[in-house]
């Protein structure tokens, strides 16, 4: 599955997500595979918020969040339950941002 996010600073700017694999859980979570501009990440994503609001990436339905630089696989950025290391850069931090405001939805709307 692949979709293109713009992105509004002053220059219109399209961003390709590719989700590369959704695995889901017992419980009501799914894993998310896929690649975002020069990262790849893997989030465990929820149809539903988090009985505790501090689980999630604010508003997201993402409990767990890995994004990974793909020339080198260092990790950029990372949430489990909470934050774990910051985004090292802005692009860690645009790629966070857009998987928050998108992923979810995404998904569970591919289940149909």
């Amino acid at each position: 599955m692949t979709t293109n996010c713009a992105e509004s600073n002053h220059t219109p700017r399209r961003t390709q997500l590719r989700i590369t694999s959704i695995s889901k859980r017992p419980a009501v979570g799914v894993w998310v595979k896929g690649t975002l501009m020069r990262f790849t990440f893997e989030a465990l994503v929820f149809r539903k918020h988090a009985v505790c609001p501090d689980y999630e990436i604010e508003q997201s339905r993402i409990s767990k969040l890995f994004i990974r630089r793909q020339s080198d696989l260092a990790i950029l950025y990372a949430w489990d339950r909470g934050l774990d290391i910051v985004a090292a850069n802005a692009g860690a931090k645009r790629a966070v941002n857009i998987l928050c405001a998108r992923l979810a939805s995404l998904v569970f709307k591919s289940e149909g």
